[in-house]
């Protein structure tokens, strides 16, 4: 780009900038120096107004979501990643965490999404019992040795 043709880009985003500022100034009946004021207040007063919207989506989000505990046939913690894991990618579940030493699943989800009876059943097609429904007999045949129901925990 030679130099004349930067100085012309420049003089052509300087006279939008000026017919900008004139429509601003007849619409408002404001002089050429408070035109900018006008334009950055209202740039301004739109972000906020957005990011405000932003949060009271977000706090509505949280509050749509349900807290479920299921008693599992985990016994190690290779059982714990596995149910975790594996909920993760469940449709809905927003997190799993697994206690060891009670057994017990907590599930956080999106009851729009999912339901307690889905869960309890993705937990069975991963090899462990969930609450009433038992393990999927084929998924339980592939866990390894230490994952069995009649091993001690570890």
């Amino acid at each position: 780009m030679t130099i004349y043709e930067i100085y012309d880009v420049k003089m052509q985003d300087a006279r939008c900038r000026i017919i900008a500022m004139d429509a601003v100034n007849k619409i408002t009946g404001t002089k050429h120096g408070n035109a900018m004021k006008i334009i950055m207040k209202i740039v301004l007063t739109g972000l906020i107004l957005f990011f405000v919207s932003l949060q009271e989506g977000m706090g509505q989000e949280n509050k749509k979501l349900d807290t479920i505990t299921i008693q599992t046939s985990a016994v190690c913690g290779q059982c714990k990643d596995r149910i975790e894991q594996g909920l993760a990618f469940e449709k809905g579940v927003k997190s799993a965490t697994l206690d060891e030493k009670t057994k017990k699943v907590k599930v956080t989800f999106n009851p729009a999404k999912t339901n307690l009876d889905t869960i309890r059943i993705a937990i069975s097609k991963l090899g462990y019992d969930a609450d009433e429904i038992s393990a999927d007999p084929k998924a339980y045949a592939k866990l390894p040795p230490c994952c069995k129901k009649d091993q001690t925990p570890h």
